[in-house]
């Protein structure tokens, strides 16, 4: 594998590690303010961003076959989850936050998806 790309997956690896924990930490903000943060569409969408950016983190390190597939998933996954702080979190800034990591990581994932 010729360098650029590697550093690019390892960079990509490197922003799902980021978007998982800030999903996870966002979570806990989630549950804290209840009303519309503890949706079940919101809860789930969340729970899969945390879920694939682990997946695709993993796949990414170990250079998996599967990799270019997973970050396809991914990168939709995540723009959902960005979709849904964002619609969910109007003036939150943990929200907003969580919503630009997880745009960030769609972006990467989808620039390394090929």
């Amino acid at each position: 594998m010729e360098a650029t790309k590697q550093g690019d997956l390892e960079a990509c690896a490197h922003l799902c590690h980021e978007c998982q924990d800030m999903c996870l930490k966002t979570l806990g903000h989630c549950l804290s303010m209840g009303g519309m943060h503890v949706g079940r569409e919101h809860i789930t969408q969340m729970l899969d961003c945390i879920a694939m950016c682990g997946l695709a983190h993993e796949c990414l390190h170990r250079e998996s076959g599967s990799s270019s597939l997973i970050c396809r998933a991914c990168s939709e996954i995540c723009r959902s989850c960005a979709r849904g702080c964002e619609e969910v979190g109007r003036g939150d800034l943990k929200m907003r936050e969580c919503a630009r990591m997880c745009q960030r990581c769609a972006q990467e994932c989808a620039s390394v998806a090929y």
